[in-house]
């Protein structure tokens, strides 16, 4: 009997929850404004209510309307509300995400640096063939392909929060679709565009977001991306829109930077591979910058390259891959700066681990519809901004009110230690996997060379190295 007044009080805390962030964001002034409304029926704010509580009821939808017997609407209507293609569900997840950042920077400092986050993962339909546009994805976590869709995704950071703002559902290549996209649609509608822009290229797409994300006014100096998204003419345009990127760079030997060394007459375009070895000469920190100049069709582009965790043990195999390059275009970062802003693009992994595990994503609707969809991803979505919303105004003591605003110190940001911790987990995982090295035997080597450098002798930096087990 014990458990029945705990689950009740559960239960009305989430209701609690869920009603005042509808309530702060004006969830049904978004849904209007981005034309998901309904002429007749029960309305279109009452079926997203229905869907968003969806996750926290025991029974999937099927068994919920088979089960119950007063039902407010019928079962086909939520299909018909997936399935509807004049809702733009892009407009209001964006809408929806900018509210949500205007509020939460109002908590934080106003020098403090937010960041956009570029990442995607697999939309796995493994069960499906007749869905438009499904076809064979190569998963890179697992190195197997699967059956269904990239879902390319623009976040926003602060360091702390983690808002997913835009999100795009990436077609496979033609040569292994599965299913075409519907035809005979009116190009200037809105499911017409949608398809269209599902078989763009992923930099076509990450540029378009990012163009819209700019527009709509929302606070970011830099974009993290990893090295799949490191080319130079999408750096140059991304950098022409404002923003600052950051990203982890491949060791490509066709892609060359122009370097000058002091004791140069003139600059040499050098691989990166080079460059580190041209300017690891000398160097006694365990990171360092680099300036260069990185050529696109847009010309030359002044960026700042910096090299990390160089290993003398590992170095002894010229086959070992001991270190790591950051590049962006503000030079007015530092070295460590880079890096610990660089730690921030792993909150994505846990948003999309959180929204795969907990919220769903992929795992409640599984209809043949593209439109549908996308619109159950953005519930998904809408689901995880709510978490993170109440998470910060909840749990961040900065929302309390003024008088802790004027005795309290910011919420910090990721350290550097912390970050460049990351960076060496991954590394590791890495070396691991390509090399086929034993994982102990590098967190072993890593860890001495760390341990026997005088700069970390009196540092807290070896309690940040990988953990031996």
């Amino acid at each position: 009997m014990s458990t029945i007044p705990q689950t009740e009080t559960k239960n009305h805390q989430t209701e609690k929850i869920i009603r005042d962030f509808f309530g702060k964001v004006k969830i049904g002034s978004l849904l209007r404004e981005s034309n998901i409304r309904k002429d007749r029926g029960v309305s279109a704010l009452a079926l997203f209510q229905y869907l968003f509580a969806l996750v926290l009821m025991p029974q999937s939808h099927y068994q919920n309307m088979s089960s119950r017997v007063n039902k407010p609407f019928a079962k086909d209507a939520v299909y018909r509300y997936l399935n509807e293609g004049r809702f733009h569900w892009e407009k209001f997840l964006l809408r929806l995400a900018e509210k949500v950042i205007s509020l939460i920077v109002a908590l934080d400092d106003p020098c403090r640096k937010m960041s956009l986050i570029v990442d995607d993962t697999i939309f796995e339909r493994s069960r499906s063939k007749a869905v438009e546009l499904i076809g064979k994805v190569f998963d890179h976590s697992d190195g197997l392909f699967k059956r269904g869709f990239y879902m390319l995704t623009v976040a926003w950071s602060d360091g702390s929060s983690v808002v997913p703002c835009m999100f795009r559902m990436v077609a496979a290549a033609k040569k292994h679709l599965y299913c075409p996209a519907q035809t005979g649609m009116d190009r200037r509608t809105i499911a017409a565009r949608r398809r269209e822009k599902a078989q763009q290229t992923k930099p076509e797409m990450v540029l378009e977001m990012l163009t819209q994300i700019a527009d709509r006014g929302i606070l970011a100096q830099h974009v993290l991306m990893d090295s799949w998204f490191a080319l130079p003419e999408l750096l140059a345009q991304v950098h022409a829109l404002g923003f600052a990127p950051l990203v982890m760079l491949k060791r490509m030997n066709w892609r060359c930077y122009r370097y000058k060394a002091p004791s140069w007459a003139q600059p040499r375009h050098l691989t990166l591979q080079e460059l580190y070895f041209a300017t690891r000469q000398g160097q006694r920190e365990p990171i360092y910058a680099v300036h260069v100049s990185l050529k696109s069709p847009l010309g030359y582009t002044a960026v700042k390259i910096t090299f990390t965790m160089p290993n003398s043990i590992l170095s002894k195999n010229k086959r070992a891959k001991d270190w790591a390059a950051l590049l962006t275009t503000d030079l007015t970062l530092s070295a460590q700066e880079m890096v610990r802003l660089y730690g921030r693009r792993w909150g994505i992994e846990t948003m999309f681990q959180e929204c795969k595990e907990d919220l769903l994503l992929a795992k409640e609707f599984y209809t043949q519809s593209l439109d549908a969809t996308i619109a159950s991803a953005t519930i998904v979505l809408t689901r995880y901004i709510c978490l993170a919303f109440s998470r910060r105004y909840d749990v961040d003591p900065r929302a309390w009110g003024d008088l802790f605003m004027a005795c309290c110190e910011e919420l910090a940001d990721l350290s550097y230690q912390e970050a460049l911790h990351l960076l060496i987990l991954s590394l590791t995982d890495s070396l691991s996997l390509l090399l086929g090295i034993d994982k102990h035997f590098l967190q072993v080597s890593i860890s001495s060379v760390f341990s026997s450098s005088a700069p970390f002798s009196i540092s807290p930096f070896p309690n940040f190295l990988p953990t031996i087990s």
